[in-house]
């Protein structure tokens, strides 16, 4: 059984704000900095996920506001960030921040988000 406090503390310790090495830009790294970031990233979209459904809401969306910042196209960790928003009750955020990645999505790539995570907004 995993006690949900002590993994919240642990969580909180660890440093999943910053990429492997950042400053280093030898050849060598390049890879295990891509691993480490993918990795990283997976984890902060996860953890908003385990840390909403045991209702701490304002450590989940953290965590995936983390994920965001870390990737600004990653379609994941902003899906992580509405649904964050969305099981902490806060419609508007949730919305507001669709918004915002409709926009980045569309400025940057020609885009526009998944399906998905536009029903989850109405599902709110």
């Amino acid at each position: 059984v995993i006690n949900d406090d002590a993994l919240l503390d642990d969580v909180l310790t660890a440093n999943l704000y910053d990429d492997l090495l950042p400053e280093w830009d030898d050849e060598w790294l390049a890879d295990y900095q891509y691993r480490y970031r993918q990795l990283r990233l997976t984890a902060l979209e996860s953890l908003s996920g385990h840390l909403a459904s045991i209702g701490h809401y304002g450590a989940a969306v953290q965590a995936a506001l983390t994920a965001v910042q870390a990737d600004q196209l990653r379609d994941s960790a902003h899906e992580a960030l509405i649904r964050a928003y969305v099981a902490q009750g806060n419609r508007h955020e949730a919305y507001a921040h669709y918004m915002s990645y409709r926009r980045i999505l569309r400025d940057e790539l020609g885009l526009e988000p998944p399906p998905a995570v536009g029903r989850l907004l109405t599902s709110a």
